[in-house]
């Protein structure tokens, strides 16, 4: 295997010790008090209806392409592989 190959899991693990650093660090501080609480659950709350309502749109999307992958040339691995992809 080429040296080259190693390249982006060693990158990849790299970025996830990065990210759990700053999360760890994140969870040190107070999370605040009064508005900025409130404001704060405001933000989570409207972040939370936004993701429900996009991937509600993305199942449908991903129903109606894997049907036309499905029902095309490509056939059934075509479509598995379209699907596991979306999952991912």
């Amino acid at each position: 295997m080429s040296s080259y190959a190693l390249l982006p899991i060693i990158l990849g693990v790299i970025g996830l010790a990065a990210a759990l650093i700053i999360y760890r660090a994140m969870l040190s501080f107070p999370q605040g008090t009064g508005k900025v609480t409130q404001i704060g659950d405001q933000i989570h709350r409207g972040a939370m209806v936004f993701m429900r309502r996009e991937y509600t749109y993305l199942v449908v999307f991903v129903v109606v392409v894997g049907a036309a992958i499905l029902v095309s040339d490509l056939g059934w691995r075509t479509t598995v592989a379209f699907l596991v992809g979306a999952f991912s």
